[in-house]
């Protein structure tokens, strides 16, 4: 059964956001454990499996604080973030998780699919999407951000984590007996203080663009980002949360053909061309709703053309996409 107080926060949560609700919600699962906590060995795997059947709409991201043991290596690696994200929330045991800022907050063994079901259900007023891309002679990742909020909204922080999908030891780093953690933090972008949005104007287009060195981190294989939209206030309330579309890699695609995606889509699309070229962009009539040149990625917020079938050009050749 499920607690009353957990229930109850869930439904102001739903107050708040119902009257601008837009788009589909991604929930923000932030956890926080240690390589010497027996509880977390106990807790962290279940909350793990409960993520991995819900990975299209979770985004996910582990923090290590320095307690019970001083040498979790995943600590270590990088103090400053994980520090900064422990004492955001306030948090003075392990394990601990927090879902959307402070909507969910307890123990991993609190929660269950039902109420990632209920949070699921309410939907976001903020459209987001995140990609990003490896420079492995540079050493540096470099993230793109860029969504629509349906909203005026004042005061927020976007935060980009980096992370690592899976991280294992051939022995246990730590007393508990686990070998294997996922979705480890590797660092924030722009740094763990967030990228401060002033004011955020209804539907009006945003966009970022942040750079990581890769100073530290297991495997680049294993390299993943997600990104969350926050307020800077004490509720600190998640108004989005979006994964990296990492599925549409440009490494994945023929090389001779423009790629666009994500299609469908709610509005926003990105198109990596293989040479300059122009675009065009066709609505069902034939009509030419928008023109410009590709060189490499441009970035395109359709939304505005309304929603059904469309035609892209690029150079020769022409693809379907569809807005929702």
């Amino acid at each position: 059964m499920r607690p009353v107080s957990i229930i109850l926060a869930l439904s102001l949560v739903f107050v708040f956001l119902s009257a601008n609700a837009q788009n589909e919600r991604v929930l923000l699962v932030e956890s926080f454990t240690n390589t010497g906590c027996e509880n977390c060995a106990l807790q962290i795997p279940e909350l793990d499996a409960l993520i991995a059947a819900n990975s299209n709409k979770v985004a996910a991201i582990q923090y290590h604080v320095n307690w019970p043991s001083d040498s979790d290596p995943m600590y270590l690696c990088n103090p400053t973030d994980n520090e900064a994200r422990t004492t955001n929330y306030g948090v003075t045991g392990v394990p601990h998780m927090v879902i959307n800022g402070n909507h969910f907050s307890g123990t991993p063994n609190q929660l269950n699919q039902n109420i990632i079901d209920l949070l699921l259900t309410q939907e976001s007023p903020i459209e987001m999407q995140l990609t990003f891309e490896i420079d492995e002679d540079a050493n540096t990742l470099s993230a793109y951000v860029m969504g629509q909020s349906a909203t005026d909204f004042n005061n927020l922080r976007l935060f980009v984590g980096i992370i690592e999908k899976e991280v294992h030891f051939d022995s246990s780093p730590g007393p508990n007996g686990e070998n294997s953690f996922y979705n480890v933090m590797n660092g924030l972008l722009p740094d763990a203080s967030g990228q401060f949005i002033e004011h955020l104007a209804a539907n009006e287009p945003f966009e970022y663009t942040f750079t990581l060195t890769l100073n530290h981190f297991y495997d680049c294989e294993q390299l993943d980002a997600i990104a969350w939209i926050q307020t800077s206030n004490g509720s600190k309330t998640v108004l989005q949360a979006s994964k990296a579309r990492s599925n549409y890699g440009f490494s994945e695609i023929d090389h001779e053909l423009p790629c666009i995606y994500p299609n469908p889509t709610q509005g926003l699309v990105s198109i990596k061309c293989p040479v300059s070229q122009k675009i065009s962009v066709f609505n069902l009539l034939g009509q030419c709703v928008f023109e410009d040149y590709c060189h490499d990625i441009l970035r395109l917020n359709l939304k505005k053309f309304g929603t059904g079938l469309f035609f892209v050009k690029v150079g020769l050749h022409i693809q379907k996409v569809i807005i929702i």
